[in-house]
């Protein structure tokens, strides 16, 4: 293909067709998705609204920007796929490739205009996923109404543990943007046969320095050479623990859903136990590019492997199609593994990328 024809008449017309036919499946997935959404949520938004003395459409409104492009990125990449697949299936009613084809014209104009689209796409996606996203959701949050306002809304917690090496630190987490711990218990020596020193609380609060606490009307015992415990009382005690601010800040959201700004802060000093999912989330964020254009072009190879001669052929479509919906479906299955560190976070999310570029190559070879 010459230079002059990468971006002719022909590679723009396949790119706006699929450019109109993921616009057009993403559309339809997002009208089911929010709708589902509205029916469970409709009425704590119309609560929310009375308890704040705000006309619903105030409430209604920003909740509904906010849960759409929670919406388009996690369902982006299947209406990237099914979106190729009709596409293709509505170029070869119109025979459009056989009279490129008898125009002389390559296969890989075809290929070159799906390459421009997953960058587009990718782009969007990627700038969804590691931005607009955790921000969206903590709107959300912030908002008080639907699942992640339940879910994540600043709270105090029942006793929660916290363990580092012999040492271990029981309390209650005041959840939320000013975090702290509340009838706090450190416990030092607990691989000892006796305890070494046991700190009481009932209050602690985040030092100015990551990773310090501070220990509000401390009471220290400490185990004295004749084995026996004393007691002193502390104003004001510091000492160091390795947990953030952000660690209590977000408990028990899941990486992915985090800022920026808080993901890169926890992956520096983050906890055995969170490691594998922090992780994972960051190399979510460098594959996300991918994504699109990777389902995009298996989308439109099972839609031309579905034919026999220049026949529809029913069975082999739904078969093909079945087959690109789990291709789909494994991504989340892999980056749930890399979570719970069941696999590499590299290889959770590289792993279904490269299985639907080998289904993809395998597709078209055939095809050729």
């Amino acid at each position: 293909m010459t230079s002059s024809a990468l971006f002719g008449i022909a590679v723009r017309g396949v790119f706006w067709q699929h450019m109109r036919s993921i616009g057009f499946v993403m559309f339809v997935l997002l009208v089911v998705a929010v709708s589902i959404d509205l029916t469970e949520n409709l009425d704590s938004l119309g609560d929310k609204a009375r308890e704040t003395d705000k006309p619903l459409a105030h409430i209604l409104l920003p909740y509904l920007g906010y849960r759409t492009v929670d919406i388009v990125t996690r369902l982006l990449p299947m209406a990237c796929l099914a979106g190729a697949f009709f596409a293709e299936l509505m170029r070869r009613q119109r025979l459009e490739d056989v009279i490129y084809a008898a125009a002389g014209t390559s296969p890989a104009l075809t290929l070159w205009a799906l390459v421009l689209v997953g960058i587009l796409t990718g782009g969007i996606q990627a700038t969804l996923e590691a931005k607009i996203r955790p921000e969206a959701v903590f709107q959300q949050v912030d908002l008080g109404v639907g699942k992640y306002a339940r879910w994540w809304h600043p709270r105090e917690t029942g006793y929660r543990w916290f363990i580092d090496g012999d040492r271990a630190l029981r309390a209650r987490v005041l959840v939320g943007p000013s975090p702290e711990l509340r009838d706090a218990t450190l416990f030092v020596g607990i691989i000892q046969p006796n305890l070494e020193t046991l700190i009481t609380s009932p209050r602690v609060s985040p030092g100015k320095t990551p990773g310090t606490w501070q220990f509000h009307t401390a009471e220290v015992w400490q185990r004295g050479i004749d084995d026996t415990l004393s007691s002193t009382n502390e104003d004001s005690f510091m000492l160091s623990f390795p947990l953030l601010a952000e660690d209590l800040e977000y408990l028990g959201v899941g990486a992915f859903n985090l800022p920026k700004k808080a993901l890169n802060t926890l992956r520096t000093t983050a906890r055995a136990e969170r490691k594998a999912d922090i992780d994972t989330a960051i190399m979510r964020r460098f594959t996300a590019f991918l994504l699109p254009g990777v389902f995009i072009l298996l989308g439109a190879s099972l839609a031309q492997s579905g034919y026999k001669g220049r026949l529809f052929a029913p069975a082999r479509l739904i078969a093909l199609a079945a087959l690109g919906y789990v291709s789909v479906v494994s991504v989340k299955v892999f980056w749930t593994l890399g979570e719970f560190a069941t696999v590499s976070p590299l290889l959770a999310c590289i792993l279904p990328l490269v299985w639907a570029l080998v289904l993809t190559i395998c597709l078209q070879v055939r095809r050729f």
